[in-house]
């Protein structure tokens, strides 16, 4: 069986590959701090830590200005339908509590589902 290897990697006397990419970015000093406190506190080269964290963790994506503009207006709507509610069952009128709720129900759903997506 034929091992695929990347034509830039390779392969190192280890059986690992050998990282032949070199990355610049820039951070502010309390970034930089950050990111150096948190390699040596798990025992890892900057590199290292690096590496694993790309690996390891689960990025979560910003919502886009649409989305956020319409979680905005779906929390406005939802804010407004309780304050109905909320006087209609002062006001002791029960016709619009069951619709009230249902709108409801619905609006915070979407919210839940825009929510996970971040």
């Amino acid at each position: 069986m034929k091992e695929k290897i990347d034509n830039n990697s390779q392969k190192s006397t280890k059986g690992d590959f050998q990282k032949t990419c070199k990355v610049t970015f820039r951070l502010t000093e309390k970034e930089k701090n950050t990111f150096i406190n948190r390699s040596k506190k798990a025992y890892m080269s900057p590199s290292e830590f690096l590496r694993r964290s790309i690996r390891d963790s689960k990025i979560i994506t910003r919502l886009s200005p649409e989305e956020l503009e319409i979680y905005k207006q779906l929390s406005r709507i939802g804010h407004n339908i309780n304050t109905i509610l909320k006087l209609a069952h002062i006001a002791n009128i029960h016709a619009v509590e069951g619709q009230c709720q249902e709108i409801l129900s619905a609006i915070n759903k979407h919210l839940k589902h825009l929510s996970n997506d971040w």
